[in-house]
C-alpha cells in the first residue's frame, strides 16, 4: 500500500515550551485535516498520512525532506494574500532549485580536467564537486542570487536522484557487486 504524505502549514510540533494542551489541539488539527480528506479519498486504497508542518516556513522544510525521499508528497500552505502572488509565495517556500549559468555548454566541455580518465581515479571527488557547484551554479538566497556551496547533507539527496543506475553498474565494480548482492538477498525464503 502506498503512502500518501500531506504536510500542512498549521498547528505547533511537540515542545517542552509548549503546553500539553496546546500540542493536543495540533494534534486534533492533523486529526481533522486527515478525516476531512479521508471523506475526499478512499483511505483503503493507500495509507493517508497528515504532517503538522507549523509555519510555513517548517511546513516547506518538512515537505523537501519528505519529497527527497518519496514522489507523494504534497504541501499544503496557505495562501495569505490575492490569487496573484501564489506563485511567488511557493518560490519562496521551494527555492531549492539551482541556477546554472552557460546550460548550453557541457560540464565534462567547460572542466574537461576533471572528467579525464576514470571516475575511481578522482582524488577528494567532494572538493571537485565544491569547485563545478560554486562555478557554474547559484541560487537564491532571499532575493540575492549567490555562488551555490555544496553541502553534503544539503545536496546529496539531490545529486543522488540524478544518477542512473545501470550508468553506475557499468562503471563502478562496487555498485555491481552491491546490485548482485540485493538481488541475492532478495530471493531468500522470507
Amino acid at each position: 500500500m502506498v503512502d500518501i504524505r500531506i504536510v500542512f502549514e498549521g498547528g505547533i510540533l511537540p515542545n517542552l515550551n509548549h503546553s500539553a494542551a496546546t500540542i493536543n489541539n495540533s494534534e486534533k488539527l492533523r486529526e481533522s485535516f486527515h478525516k476531512l480528506l479521508s471523506n475526499v479519498v478512499n483511505p483503503d486504497a493507500f495509507n493517508l498520512i497528515v504532517e503538522i508542518g507549523a509555519g510555513y516556513k517548517n511546513a516547506a522544510n518538512a515537505f523537501k525532506k519528505y519529497a527527497l525521499i518519496d514522489h507523494t508528497t504534497s504541501l499544503l500552505i496557505d495562501l495569505d494574500g490575492a490569487k496573484s502572488i501564489k506563485q511567488q509565495k511557493l518560490k519562496k517556500c521551494y527555492n531549492e532549485r539551482y541556477i546554472r549559468s552557460k546550460t548550453d555548454i557541457s560540464l565534462k566541455e567547460l572542466e574537461p580536467v576533471l572528467f579525464k580518465g576514470h571516475p575511481d581515479q578522482i582524488k577528494k571527488p567532494s572538493d571537485k564537486l565544491k569547485v563545478l557547484l560554486g562555478k557554474y551554479y547559484s541560487e537564491m538566497k532571499g532575493r540575492t542570487k549567490k555562488k551555490k556551496k555544496y553541502g553534503k547533507l544539503k545536496d546529496a539527496p539531490l545529486l543522488i536522484e540524478q544518477l542512473d543506475m545501470s550508468r553506475l553498474i557499468e562503471t563502478f565494480e562496487d555498485t555491481k557487486l552491491l546490485k548482485e548482492h540485493i538481488e541475492n538477498l532478495s530471493t531468500l525464503p522470507g
